[in-house]
């Protein structure tokens, strides 16, 4: 029997309401509430636990209302963020997680409203969820046959706007399959610092931190890991590892950076990727880091720092204008240049779930045309005979094929360069017909990320 901890539990409540109240991003808030509510003394179960209810929450959110309403006299929309996300904490609870006994989920949930304050509700968070208990298998979701998108987007808690798009594009199986796939817990994913270990090193090291370890079966860098708080390890104070998805690792090995070389990572922030084509090229050579915003710059620094990174050069700017490097003296252009797009993050809902209910389809427009930007600002500092690599987290094709059609027909001195000739083979299933890569849907549970790699020609 496992219950929960109160004071944990007021620190889920508030990460919810101000995720819900003022749009704040899931990873800003989660980890932080918790251990500023409960200090040192929060363990790795608890955390966990924690971490589950605040995700868990927002990744079902439209089915636990639907469900709450069942139960519910006043439409779930039309109560407090407070009372509703307390109710929401309960359902999940209830539907979701069977090691909390029903009696406990009850009375916290209860005491909670007494603690909030909400006078006059405790009898009323007792009855709904009481109810709900009792009577959980008889509910009902919509028709799928009368009202497919409103029957997918209420079961797998998706806006009905997705899910429209996706059954246009890819048909019910598929839009089902990437419902199933964004409501999934992600596996933690490690990226080995080969500047300061191995990956048969770090894994011997980590499992006997009490780790349980998989090597990816694409990456060579990559190690997926079960069990504790990673950050907590000896390895990760040693600068050992970089948390970053197996897709993500991909970006980079296209790109295939070499020592010596001059690169521009456009949108740099938080550092993974810089710090990863810094390792590749054994710490030699020039990499300028550049990101729109400076306090994100401060996070490049922090990881060059801690994984022992020395050729980064941190730049504020916008890269849609390059005059922003003039006094840079570069005595040449770039070797390479990375565009890790700003994107509406389609492609990585698992992990920021709360991209569900605060995105729109007009951010895929909104940043198609960005992303288009960027990429005219940059392409006059490439060489010739120079790498760009176009890459996002996105699984939409506005901001993934159609803008690098769109800048191809602009700029008919690039081209494409397939990448089966930089990625490992176990990659190939990934690849495109037109040589990008696309990880929507893959069997190694990575990220949805889309990269393209374009050589500049010699004239």
């Amino acid at each position: 029997m496992m219950v929960i901890v109160q004071d944990a539990r007021r620190a889920v409540l508030e990460v919810l309401i101000r995720i819900e109240r003022k749009g704040y991003k899931v990873d800003q808030l989660a980890l932080g509430g918790l251990e500023q509510a409960y200090g040192e003394g929060l363990s790795d179960r608890d955390r966990g636990l924690m971490t589950e209810l605040i995700y868990g929450v927002l990744r079902h959110r439209s089915r636990l209302d639907w469900v709450l309403g069942r139960f519910c006299q006043k439409p779930i929309q039309r109560l407090s963020p407070t009372l509703r996300n307390i109710l929401r904490m309960g359902a999940h609870q209830f539907l979701f997680l069977d090691k909390i006994p029903a009696w406990a989920v009850v009375d916290e949930s209860v005491n909670l409203t007494q603690q909030k304050g909400i006078k006059g509700m405790s009898g009323f968070v007792n009855g709904v969820l009481r109810s709900l208990d009792r009577e959980r298998e008889t509910v009902s979701y919509p028709d799928p046959e009368a009202d497919l998108v409103r029957h997918l987007s209420i079961y797998y808690s998706h806006p009905e706007w997705m899910v429209s798009r996706w059954l246009k594009r890819y048909g019910p199986g598929r839009t089902v399959a990437l419902c199933q796939a964004n409501n999934e817990i992600p596996p933690v994913t490690l990226r080995t610092n080969t500047l300061l270990t191995t990956r048969e090193t770090l894994l011997s090291q980590l499992k006997s931190e009490g780790f349980e370890m998989q090597a990816c079966a694409v990456s060579p860098l990559g190690l997926k890991v079960k069990g504790g708080f990673i950050a907590n390890s000896v390895a990760y104070r040693k600068g050992w590892f970089y948390i970053q998805d197996e897709a993500a690792q991909l970006v980079v090995l296209a790109m295939a950076p070499r020592r010596g070389e001059l690169i521009l990572d456009a949108c740099a922030a938080p550092g993974g990727k810089t710090t990863q084509m810094a390792q590749a090229m054994a710490d030699q050579g020039r990499i300028i880091a550049l990101d729109v915003k400076a306090p994100r710059l401060d996070l490049v620094r922090q990881n060059c720092g801690r994984l022992g990174v020395r050729i980064v050069e941190c730049c504020q700017g916008d890269a849609r204008d390059p005059k922003i490097l003039k006094d840079r003296r570069f005595n040449r252009n770039f070797d390479r240049i990375l565009v890790d797009a700003p994107c509406s993050g389609l492609g990585v809902l698992r992990r920021n779930p709360e991209g569900k209910w605060t995105k729109t389809e007009a951010l895929i427009h909104h940043y198609a045309q960005l992303q288009f930007e960027i990429l005219e600002g940059v392409s006059p500092l490439l060489r010739e005979g120079g790498v760009l690599v176009y890459s996002t987290c996105s699984i939409e094709p506005e901001e993934n094929e159609q803008v690098v059609e769109r800048f191809l027909k602009a700029h008919p001195e690039y081209s494409v360069s397939d990448l089966r000739n930089d990625l490992p083979a176990s990659a190939s299933s990934m690849v495109t017909p037109e040589g990008f890569l696309f990880t929507l849907l893959n069997q190694e549970s990575m990220d949805g990320f889309f990269a393209a790699k374009l050589v500049k020609k010699a004239t």
